[in-house]
């Protein structure tokens, strides 16, 4: 823009005087120095006189500072020296009284002012230079004066004139310079002013040739005292845009004929502003005389009379900016394609540029938990992205932006607003965003695949303990060294900071650490102990039961031995149990918060089971070895096993495919095509149920099922040889519909084949269990048989003494028999082929069987069974004797005129049948050993029924348990059974 004529002297008048103050006060040091030093030797011959000579040193340094210092303000600047100038005046009247040469600074002062700063500046040093001549005049009256002299007798030698005569020249070369000075910037304001009229003529020239060439019009109105506009001149592109000659142009009816009827009020506007002496800027269509429409950007501005008080000429300027606007309009309905298209998109989009969010959509500002306002041109990667991955972050935007333009994907951690954390997958691409270069990005959550994997690879770290540990006990004879290796392991597999292993001492009421690993070992000596009373530890020795305390703080049991060194914020207590006593706990310790979930909890557990059978054979090693080698070599195979396990699990890569809401393929990965063989060109865009005909014909059935219903379907199928666990998982839209489906095949073979050889594992050690107690059971028949044998044989009897004696023989005789039928019943499985069975049936006929033998103790039955359970594919015979001897003991422990009560339903997908009566409840320690074989508390039992109960409903894939009812109502045993169809489980849902 250029500067107003009035703008530019104002500025070279302040530019003048600046230079002026610069040169004066360069001429003032100069010129005072050999003043200052006369001063100064005169004070240093008179020392009377060194106050004043100190305070002109003073001045004349502060006027030095002025001079050196240019960054103050030149008003101050000034200011500040004539303040100086008039206390140098006073000085200057104290020292030589209304002789001396004080009254030349009062006469310079002021006309130093008037030029530095103007009249008023002037003005007021004059009434400063007044009241310090009057102030001294009536100080000189008053006969005060006389005392302030430096010299009294006030003599004129030459040192007087001397110093007279310079500061009177001095003055006066210093007036002469600012005449000088003045009359030179006079010259220069004439000269320059001249230049600028002669620039301002010819850029007027070159401005009407211009606009004559421009593609834009310029043009003059004259306004008349009427406020009706007549046209002055309009430049010549006024015809190439609208083609209408400057002549046709002459009255408002005219002008308005060419605007636009839709935008005639904005001329009307326009005008009314302008008229009222405001500039204005305006965007409107025209009606060229083509009849085409065009768009203006018109910028005028009024000239306004002081002397009549109006708005006299306006010029203006018009703008084509027709190809803009259609610009602007396509520009429009692209971004609102692109919004429609990420508003609706379910992964996040957003748009980063200089380190911050300039769009987001609404998938991810949910994903996040903001909202759009929140986020938009405020955040970015410091605030969204964890401080664990914001610099990976920023070096991958730098390569987007930089030498790499080619997108990229990659996993984050993301923060959102409530501060939690999420995973992210990201595909980053650059793109120039409103004209410069962005990052444009779509991101999907995948803190479920990731949380997966994590959970994995700890399901993978604890069967590794527990096969280590296992291995342990099964390979090392030394207690203690296999409670020091299960407690190291325990530490290197989970990071945790403190597991110990204490042994009960029941003589002292304590329980003293045998083991120990972490961070705190070397805090604890080593016989240390607790009393059963203190701590967690001591809590689960009381209770026999597990304390689990994922905050200490809240835990009133929790003991910190160290507190000042032991910052423990969880801790987990198991206990050793051996034959249903505690014998020992595990305790584990951690430095953070919810350290332990459930997972480790049963891990834990089992730890402490394979501990309690580590203490036991410890205590049985000599007793018991050919148990204990049954053992080592069950535990070798399951070693084993679980080896083979490990490496097929790390090799396995479920096959995943991703469903749209049709059924149709989307995307597959790669150990899906390899499963398939296909390419991925052949198998996306395919229908799935078509895929699954082929592979499994008449399975569709379950796709279709998710689709319709929108439930999850799991199912296993065996093909070539191999077992398959198939689940097609829906995913729902906001309304509830399926909008995409999951489908994952994972081949389970090996692992179906690996829990066939544990089972065996486990038949082999509960073989040896079973033959200890069996020796026992067929000795003290057998004992009897042969002492009575003796007393038949060997003394002489009666004839009725020794058939007394044969006969206890021949009862022996029939219990061995008893006995050995029934374990081999329990031991060897059924033959007969498995068959679909309703619930219904099994309990009808047990009912049949059991009913006689419930009327005659006056018991009443009552049966609850639900008409929609689904059948059972088993054994008939095996479940009618697992249900007859769960009724035979309720009957036998039901009171004279007590009741029994059968329910059926459904429970965690599971058949679920209840056997409750109302007879006592059972004491806890005879709970534990109630499904041991041979453990019965029945004067005739033999202690087989509940044993060979669990074998059946285990191999069925059930579970069977017993529980007392509150406040004594009875006893209740509970059977699980997998509900089963003819072709295999029933889908889970």
């Amino acid at each position: 823009m250029e500067a107003d004529p009035v703008d530019e002297v104002a500025s070279d008048l302040r530019a003048w005087r600046e230079k002026v103050l610069n040169d004066l006060l360069i001429t003032l040091v100069l010129g005072a120095t050999p003043v200052i030093i006369m001063v100064l030797l005169e004070a240093y011959r008179h020392p009377e006189q060194w106050p004043a000579a100190l305070a002109y040193l003073g001045i004349y340094l502060l006027i030095g500072a002025l001079a050196v210092f240019r960054r103050l303000s030149p008003r101050r600047r000034v200011w500040t020296l004539l303040l100086l100038g008039h206390g140098t005046a006073a000085l200057a009247m104290a020292r030589g009284g209304l002789a001396g040469d004080g009254r030349v600074y009062l006469i310079v002062l002021p006309a130093m002012a008037s030029i530095l700063l103007g009249a008023r500046a002037a003005l007021v040093s004059s009434a400063i230079s007044l009241l310090t001549y009057a102030l001294f005049a009536n100080l000189a009256g008053l006969g005060v004066m006389a005392r302030w002299l430096v010299r009294h007798d006030n003599p004129l030698g030459p040192n007087e004139w001397l110093f007279a005569g310079v500061t009177f020249v001095f003055s006066l070369a210093v007036l002469l310079m600012l005449q000088w000075e003045f009359n030179r910037f006079q010259a220069e304001t004439a000269r320059r002013q001249a230049k600028l009229l002669e620039v301002a003529r010819a850029s007027q020239a070159r401005y009407r040739i211009v606009s004559e060439l421009a593609s834009d019009f310029a043009y003059a109105l004259e306004v008349r005292p009427d406020g009706s506009l007549v046209p002055g001149w309009i430049s010549g592109a006024f015809t190439r845009i609208t083609g209408f000659h400057a002549a046709e142009m002459l009255s408002d009816e005219e002008w308005e004929q060419i605007l636009h009827i839709d935008d005639r009020h904005l001329a009307e506007e326009a005008l009314q502003k302008l008229l009222s002496g405001q500039p204005h800027t305006a965007e409107f269509r025209i009606i060229t005389k083509d009849g085409e429409v065009r768009w203006l950007r018109n910028y005028a501005r009024p000239v306004w009379s002081e002397e009549e008080q109006r708005v006299v000429r306006i010029y203006g300027a018009a703008q084509d900016i027709t190809a803009r606007k259609e610009a602007e309009r396509e520009l429009e309905q692209s971004e609102r394609r692109f919004r429609a298209f990420t508003e609706a998109n379910l992964a996040g989009v957003y748009v980063l540029q200089d380190g911050v969010v300039r769009y987001i959509n609404p998938a991810l500002c949910q994903m996040l938990g903001y909202e759009r306002d929140e986020v938009v041109d405020r955040l970015g990667i410091d605030e969204l992205i964890h401080p664990d991955d914001r610099e990976r972050i920023r070096e991958q935007a730098r390569r987007r932006l930089g030498e790499e333009p080619k997108g990229s994907r990659y996993v984050l951690k993301a923060l959102r607003k409530d501060g939690s954390t999420i995973y992210c997958e990201v595909l980053a691409q650059r793109i120039e965003y409103e004209g410069r270069p962005a990052i444009l990005g779509t991101v999907l959550d995948v803190t479920e695949q990731v949380q997966a994997r994590e959970r994995l690879e700890r399901q993978v770290a604890r069967l590794a303990l527990l096969r280590h540990i296992g291995g342990q006990i099964a390979s090392v004879a030394d207690l203690n060294t296999v409670l020091e290796r299960a407690v190291h392991l325990i530490v290197q597999t989970f990071g945790y900071e403190h597991v110990a292993v204490a042994m009960v001492d029941e003589e002292r009421s304590e329980v003293a650490i045998r083991a120990r690993a972490g961070s705190y070992q070397e805090l604890f000596p080593a016989d240390h102990r607790l009393p059963i009373t203190m701590g967690m530890v001591g809590w689960v020795v009381r209770n026999g039961r597990t304390r689990l305390a994922n905050d200490v703080e809240k835990d009133p049991y929790y003991v910190n031995c160290f507190p000042d060194r032991i910052p423990t914020r969880s801790e987990l207590t198991v206990p050793i149990r051996v034959e249903g006593k505690v014998i020992g706990v595990l305790d584990v310790q951690s430095a953070h918060l919810n350290a332990f979930n459930e997972g480790d909890v049963l891990v834990m557990e089992t730890v402490a089971n394979q501990i309690a059978v580590a203490v036991r054979n410890a205590q049985l090693y000599e007793a018991l070895q050919e148990e204990l080698l049954a053992k080592e070599q069950a535990l070798k195979a399951l070693r084993e096993s679980e080896d083979s396990a490990r490496a097929i699990l790390n090799a396995i890569d479920s096959s995943v495919i991703l469903l749209d809401g049709d059924g149709t393929v989307l995307a597959v990965n790669t150990a899906a095509l390899e499963a398939l063989r296909e390419s991925d060109e052949h198998v996306v865009g395919r229908r799935y149920a078509e895929m699954m005909a082929q592979r499994f014909p008449g399975k569709e059935k379950y796709l279709e099922k998710v689709l319709s219903t929108g439930h999850a379907v799991r199912f296993e199928r065996e093909m070539d040889g191999r077992v398959y666990d198939h689940g097609i998982y829906p995913v729902l839209d906001e309304e509830g519909r399926v909008a995409r489906v999951v489908v994952v095949v994972t081949d389970i073979t090996e692992r179906v084949r690996w829990q066939q050889r544990i089972a065996r594992a486990e038949r082999l050690a509960a073989l040896g269990r079973l033959a200890a107690t069996l020796a026992h059971e067929i000795n003290n028949p057998l004992q009897a048989i042969q002492s009575h044998l003796e007393l038949a044989l060997d003394f002489p009897l009666s004839e009725g003494e020794q058939r007394r004696f044969l006969e206890v023989v021949r009862q022996e005789v029939a219990r061995l028999s008893r006995v050995t039928q029934t374990v081999l019943h329990a031991a060897r499985p059924s033959g007969t082929a498995r068959e679909v069975v309703r619930v219904e049936d099994l309990v009808e006929r047990v009912l049949g069987l059991i009913r006689l033998r419930a009327e005659r103790k006056g018991i009443e039955v009552h049966v609850a069974i639900r008409d929609d359970l689904p059948a059972l594919l088993v054994v008939p015979d095996e479940m009618v004797q697992v249900l007859l001897n769960l009724l035979t003991n309720a009957v036998d422990a039901a009171p004279e005129g007590g009741w029994l009560r059968i329910e059926g339903g459904r429970a965690d997908g599971l058949v679920e049948l209840r056997v409750v009566n109302s007879g006592p409840t059972i004491p806890p320690e005879h709970i534990a050993r109630l499904f041991d074989p041979f453990f019965t508390t029945k004067p005739n039992g033999l202690g087989l029924g509940l044993p060979f109960s669990r074998q059946v409903v285990e191999r069925y894939g059930g579970t069977i348990r017993v529980e007392n009812l509150r406040d004594g109502e009875g006893v209740a045993f509970t059977v699980r059974l997998p509900a089963m169809s003819r072709e295999g489980p029933e889908e889970e849902e």
